[in-house]
């Protein structure tokens, strides 16, 4: 079993293909710890599974007689497209469940039961609950409880990984592209006493760009607040470095250049180039501001961000 770990737009998407096109189950958490999803495969068939803080498992055919191919497609795109025209990308949670089903599981202590239906995964995605992390908010604000034996033995037990790109210039630059303008705009009330509307993250950077480097920072200091996690409970892990790294370590049969997933913006585009140097300015502008070297911890035990 391999163990993803990586914060916000950390290549995730990638292995979840990958594992998908090989047929191998995989383990998803979700971003706000409400719940997990498994994905299974019988013949060609590929199930999800959903588990429920009543202890209902559910198991329903996500897609029929699926080709590597099927599940290898991928359209880049985000929720706001800030360097070109294509349509935006709503991120929603899988499945539209209720609220009364879909209850926080990891907020609770009735869930190590279902590690059992977990060791036939090949790969899981940042199980954040596995070492006592409900969620990536609770791993930036330090909300810790204590992970059972069988958490850590399954853990310590699989390959531990952690995902970071040595190219720091364009890991910012894609992470810039996350920015939430709404969910921004509803911070900048609890700052600034009003609401800030903000059309683009040129207009941030304008009206208050420490928004910016608010974003930039929590994505940082999720990265290290889990990187720090895993050597407090002792559990041995190896980088995996985006930008030069080979992909055969993961096993899987299927291949994919390792940018598949990367913004695949035409740069030869003059709007999208002039939007795109933007990101790229305050990217650089960020880098040095926060004197920036490397995202890994040991960036800051050495005293180099």
């Amino acid at each position: 079993m391999k163990i993803y770990w990586g914060a916000c737009n950390s290549g995730k998407a990638h292995l979840k293909m990958l594992f998908r096109a090989d047929c191998k189950p995989q383990l998803n958490f979700t971003n706000d710890g409400y719940n997990v999803l498994k994905l299974d495969y019988v013949d060609s068939n590929e199930h999800e599974v959903f588990y429920y803080s009543d202890g209902k498992i559910q198991s329903e055919i996500r897609r029929n007689n699926t080709t590597p191919n099927d599940r290898l497609r991928y359209n880049y795109g985000e929720r706001y497209n800030y360097v070109d025209d294509r349509p935006p990308v709503p991120r929603t949670r899988f499945k539209d469940r209720k609220v009364s089903q879909y209850y926080p599981l990891f907020l609770s202590q009735n869930w190590e039961h279902l590690i059992d239906e977990w060791y036939d995964c090949e790969l899981m995605i940042t199980p954040y609950p596995l070492i006592g992390i409900a969620s990536p908010k609770h791993c930036v604000t330090q909300q810790r409880t204590k992970p059972t034996d069988k958490c850590l033995s399954l853990v310590k037990s699989a390959t531990n990984i952690v995902a970071y790109k040595s190219n720091l210039l364009d890991s910012m630059i894609s992470k810039l592209t996350l920015f939430d303008k709404i969910e921004s705009a509803k911070k900048s009330k609890k700052l600034t006493g009003r609401f800030v509307v903000f059309k683009d993250l040129s207009d941030v950077y304008n009206k208050h760009k420490e928004m910016l480097w608010y974003h930039l920072d929590g994505i940082l200091r999720e990265h290290r607040e889990m990187e720090y996690r895993l050597r407090q409970l002792d559990i041995p892990y190896q980088y995996f470095d985006l930008d030069n790294d080979n992909y055969d370590i993961f096993e899987c049969t299927n291949k994919l250049p390792s940018t598949y997933t990367h913004p695949d913006w035409d740069l030869t585009d003059n709007k999208t180039h002039s939007n795109w140097t933007i990101l790229r300015d305050i990217a650089e502008e960020y880098i040095e501001l926060r004197n920036l070297h490397d995202m890994r911890l040991d960036a800051t035990i050495t005293g180099k961000a």
